[in-house]
């Protein structure tokens, strides 16, 4: 009789192991199921550093008239600290070089002149569009 007895054991042992896993892993899924917090700004008004916010685009040019900064004039809507960058593009829409200046103080309704040298010399040929960011610090 005690063999029927020590199986009998084992089953049940065996069974209680495998309520024990599912149970387990049923809270594991249920872990991990709880959502993570988040939180975002929302859809914001971006103000532009410009008045009236639009900047005019100037090139200067090398000894072998090849572009290689852009002249930047804007008139700032605050007083302090400004990024000036410029990116140009050709005809594709590839970007052929870009750069930028930063912590140019500037006076709020004074017009201003940033010469931005760009990365790399660009023949004035392959040159299609521009974009000015121009950023508060």
């Amino acid at each position: 009789m005690r063999r029927g007895g020590g199986g009998l054991r084992r089953i049940l042992l065996a069974i209680l192991i495998a309520v024990a896993i599912l149970s387990a892993a049923t809270i594991a899924v249920a872990l991990s199921l709880t959502p993570k917090k988040i939180a975002g700004s929302g859809i914001v008004d971006v103000s532009c550093p410009a008045g009236p916010c639009s900047a005019t685009v100037g090139w200067s040019l090398d000894s072998n008239y090849d572009v290689d900064a852009c002249i930047v004039s804007w008139t700032p809507t605050f007083t302090g600290e400004a990024t000036v960058a410029c990116i140009v593009y050709d005809s594709s829409g590839d970007m052929l070089a870009s750069g930028s200046i930063s912590h140019e103080s500037v006076q709020q309704g004074s017009p201003e002149t940033n010469e931005v040298t760009l990365s790399d010399i660009v023949d004035p040929s392959q040159i299609y569009k521009v974009e000015v960011v121009i950023m508060e610090e």
